[in-house]
Formats: C-alpha cells, sequence, structure tokens
C-alpha cells in the first residue's frame, strides 16, 4: 500500500523511493549496499520517517537505483516539495549555550588520564603547526581518549573551544556535516544546508573539531573536513 501523498496528489518522495527500487528490482538490502547506506536509513525513508534527506543522499540513492537523468529530477523534486513545506522555521542560524569549557563540551571522563604525555605534546605540536590532524591505530589502543586529553590542555591553554562530533552512530555518509552541526549545538533550518550553515557560523570562530569514528564515512567526513577548513580559518580538525 502507498504512503500518503503529497500536496496536489503528488507522490511523497518515500514513495517514489519504494516505486523505483521495487522497478529495478532490488530489495532494501540490495540499495543499501549500492549507495553505501543502512538498511534502516532506506526504510525510514521510505516509510516517511525521514522526509528531508541531503543532496548527498539522493546523489547515492540515484546512483544506486540506476535512474535516468528524468527520473532523477522527479526523486529530487519530491525531496524539495517536503522542505518546501517545513520552510515555516526561523532561515537563521541559532545556536545553542557556547560555553568555553572541557566539561560542558566533551565527554566526561570517569578515570584519570596517566601517561601519554610524549604522544599529547606530540599531538599538540602537530596541530599547532598543521589544521588537520590525523589519528590513526588499531581499534581500543586510546585514540579518542587521546584526543579528548589534548582538547583539553589545549582548552586551558590556548582560549580555544573544543568540540566532540561522534561519527559511530551514522549510517548514512550524507548526515555527518549535519551531526557537526548537532554537535556545536546549532539548530536545523530546513532552507539551508548544514554545510552552508557552519561555514556561515564558524567563519570567525576559533575552534578545534574531533571527529571521532569516521573510517565507516570517511569520504564524506573528508570532504566536510576540507570545506570547513577552507572557509573557516580559525577552525582545525583532529
Amino acid at each position: 500500500m502507498e504512503h500518503e501523498r503529497a500536496t496536489y496528489g503528488a507522490p511523497t518522495f518515500g514513495t517514489l523511493l519504494r516505486r523505483y527500487r521495487l522497478a529495478a528490482g532490488l530489495s532494501q538490502e540490495a540499495l543499501a549496499e549500492r549507495a553505501r547506506m543502512s538498511v534502516n536509513g532506506i526504510g525510514a525513508l521510505e516509510r516517511g520517517e525521514r522526509r528531508s534527506p541531503q543532496r548527498v543522499t539522493l546523489e547515492l540513492l540515484a546512483a544506486g537505483l540506476g535512474l535516468s537523468n528524468e527520473q532523477r529530477k522527479v526523486l529530487e523534486a519530491a525531496a524539495t516539495r517536503v522542505r518546501a513545506t517545513r520552510r515555516d522555521a526561523p532561515a537563521t542560524v541559532t545556536k545553542g549555550p557556547w560555553v568555553k569549557t572541557a566539561a560542558s563540551d566533551l565527554r566526561t571522563s570517569l578515570t584519570s588520564f596517566i601517561g601519554r604525555e610524549s604522544e599529547i605534546a606530540e599531538v599538540r605540536a602537530l596541530l599547532a603547526k598543521h589544521r588537520l590532524v590525523t589519528l590513526t591505530g588499531a581499534g581500543g589502543i586510546g585514540k579518542t581518549r587521546t584526543a579528548l586529553e589534548v582538547s583539553v590542555t589545549i582548552d586551558r591553554t590556548d582560549n580555544s573551544c573544543a568540540k566532540l562530533v561522534e561519527l559511530a552512530p551514522i549510517a548514512d555518509p550524507g548526515s555527518v556535516a549535519l551531526e557537526v552541526a548537532r554537535a556545536l549545538g546549532l539548530q536545523e533550518v530546513p532552507s539551508r544546508a548544514p554545510l552552508e550553515m557552519l561555514i556561515t557560523y564558524l567563519k570567525n570562530e576559533k575552534l578545534l573539531l574531533i571527529f571521532d569514528n569516521c573510517e565507516h564515512v570517511v569520504a564524506e567526513a573528508a570532504r566536510v573536513a576540507e570545506v570547513l577548513l577552507q572557509g573557516c580559518l580559525e577552525v582545525r580538525i583532529l
């Protein structure tokens, strides 16, 4: 049974997505694999639980479905209709409290951190010279905790705020920029792309962003990082 239809009888985005998927002979699992998304993400879009997919998500879906140019336009138009119905939200960037203390911005550590002084000093030195630094290594060796300790020392001595962006729960690469915005306390504005909103807000902010667990969305995380570093000269990313 089809989902509810949008204004003037036009099919909803979820209805179109399901229709194109079935026409391509794909299960939700098969489309999820092709589009590099989660099965839950595909299901949420088809059910209408997620109504306004990002442009990157649209491109991934269109490629995974093998849509023609005309079909892509129809799918994009359905997504645009959803955004248009939500434009009663204020077209301004609003943010939550911006408290420049590590305790309010980062995870609270329940244990003391002993050792790794040399690694912390090395990472700090790298961040002083480079605006993008990556910590690599096997899972469980303490990369996240080390990054957080680095951020604490920077917050105390450099008059620079630090924000943790936890990407582990993200299944859709197109949600990376939105997750950064949420970490900063920014309110989502349907009429503006999250990355555009981030550039506007961070243009004059002195900030260290910690991207945690980004290997499963590494291509999009790299793209977002590049755009932010190019557009926001006081931002550093660890």
